[in-house]
């Protein structure tokens, strides 16, 4: 079943332009990632320093996978240094109500 993956990221203002150019380079090559149906990044219109992804993946297996290979990549560490808070994941699957 298919997966809807919620990322809540609060950026220091020094971390936003690398957070940017980040999601640049990675998201051609995430978006055709084994499982990954949409990934879309929006900006909070009133603090922008905060960022939410919004993903749906086939499964989490497959965001499992994909977050593993993410964090593992150069850069990311420094990333996750200039954030103000830890970064939070929701994953939300379909009811049928």
């Amino acid at each position: 079943m298919s997966v809807l993956v919620i990322v809540d990221f609060l950026f220091k203002p020094e971390g936003v332009d690398p957070f940017m150019e980040t999601m640049k380079e990675r998201l051609p090559f995430a978006r055709t990632y084994e499982g990954c149906q949409e990934i879309k990044v929006f900006r909070d219109e009133d603090d922008p320093n905060h960022f939410v992804l919004v993903e749906q993946w086939e499964s989490r297996a497959h965001y499992d996978k994909y977050r593993a290979w993410a964090m593992a990549q150069p850069g990311t560490e420094q990333l996750v240094q200039a954030l103000e808070r830890d970064m939070t994941t929701i994953y939300l699957e379909k009811t049928d109500a």
